[in-house]
């Protein structure tokens, strides 16, 4: 009796440092995503490295929630450098994972990224589709900073479609949840300037915008910050207030070069040979037009360098 006693214990004992040993190891994979979500603005390179640090501890110990976010994480860092191909590769596999563990908050993500991607390819019908998708499973989860991120990517969605109603009426809604200042913050403001911006209604825009411009600075969200001075110039440009215009478009570019966001710069490049052709300043937008065609042309090519190698 005493034997079947020992090995009982022993084998307690070992039960409970296995299970300790996978809380620790969760813990470890959640601290790391934690890192790469707070640094993906600033430093998205350090990002992906604390994601892909992430995703080798939660494969090597079968933590699915934990695999499946990091690939979500990659995503993020993949669709910055706009390989769309690659990130529904990643975005699928999670998803696949989340519905098997029925893991809402998780699918709602994939779904929510989704749609940015389709945003991304102008897909403005499946952008929708998947944004009314997540904020439907993160309203289920009782996600509220899913329900944040969501509201305000439907926002956008609708404002693509042009149903400015809508669009404003996600806003107002999600600031009645009153939820405390963040980096959330950028993105209301963001869409509201864009919405007026739309309508052309310049000054409540321009007033958005330099609030997005703000916050973006203070959270130090560099490609934020691109996109917003990018947005402002536009808004600057609808009132031919061409100085201010160029001054934004080229701090804009001067961050996008200096943290090389090809893409961020290029679609900074491809408003402002607009502004410069209508105002007929030649020799400027011919340099411009020269470094749009070199990112547009090294853009495609890495893409199809990345087709050849899969």
């Amino acid at each position: 009796m005493k034997g079947v006693q020992y090995f009982l214990s022993i084998f307690l004992i070992g039960c409970f440092f296995c299970t300790y040993k996978v809380h620790a190891q969760q813990a470890k994979a959640d601290s790391l995503l934690k890192q790469a979500t707070a640094i993906y603005n600033s430093m998205p390179d350090s990002s992906l490295f604390y994601c892909e640090e992430a995703k080798a501890i939660s494969q090597k110990n079968n933590l699915q929630a934990q695999y499946a976010y990091s690939l979500l994480c990659e995503t993020r860092y993949v669709l910055l450098k706009g390989d769309f191909k690659l990130s529904l590769q990643k975005i699928n596999e999670a998803a696949k994972i989340f519905e098997g563990i029925k893991h809402n908050s998780g699918l709602a993500k994939c779904y929510l990224l989704k749609s940015i991607t389709m945003g991304r390819l102008d897909n403005q019908k499946e952008r929708l589709t998947y944004q009314q998708k997540a904020l439907q499973l993160y309203t289920l989860a009782h996600d509220t900073d899913g329900i944040c991120s969501s509201s305000v990517n439907l926002s956008n969605a609708y404002r693509h479609n042009k149903e400015y109603e809508k669009a404003l009426s996600a806003l107002n809604d999600l600031k009645k949840l009153n939820q405390p200042a963040g980096k959330n913050d950028f993105y209301i403001e963001l869409n509201y300037g864009n919405i007026y911006l739309d309508q052309k209604n310049c000054a409540a825009a321009s007033t958005y915008l330099q609030k997005a411009v703000e916050i973006a600075r203070k959270n130090k969200m560099i490609d934020s910050e691109i996109t917003a001075l990018t947005h402002l110039a536009e808004c600057f440009k609808e009132i031919k207030n061409t100085s201010e215009a160029i001054t934004c478009f080229n701090q804009a570019l001067d961050l996008a070069k200096k943290n090389k966001l090809a893409l961020e710069e290029r679609d900074a490049l491809k408003s402002l040979i607009v502004l410069l052709e209508e105002n007929k300043k030649l020799p400027e937008a011919f340099t411009a037009f020269k470094r749009f065609n070199f990112l547009q042309n090294s853009l495609l090519n890495i893409e199809k360098i990345k087709s050849i190698k899969k």
